[in-house]
């Protein structure tokens, strides 16, 4: 087997043009990182979204405790 004295300096070559697409806008590998990013956003988001709406529900349910107290109350004093 035989090498040509050229070989790597070609193989090298290809390797960083390889690499200077690879990195450009409309190579997958941006499209990769877009996705990966977008995904991460998603990920947050849905978080952010669980902590409101656990914090929605307590709210809720301690306005319908109050609520139900403001009736007791209510109804103590009518019987009086």
């Amino acid at each position: 087997m035989a090498w040509h004295l050229t070989g790597p300096y070609h193989w090298r070559r290809l390797m960083l043009d390889g690499g200077t697409v690879a990195v450009s806008e409309d190579d997958n590998a941006a499209g990769n990182r877009a996705v990966r990013q977008l995904g991460e956003r998603i990920r947050e988001l849905e978080r952010h979204l669980g902590r409101k709406t656990l914090g929605a529900k307590i709210l809720k349910e301690a306005l319908d405790k109050s609520r139900s107290k403001k009736k007791l109350i209510w109804h103590a004093q009518l019987r009086r």
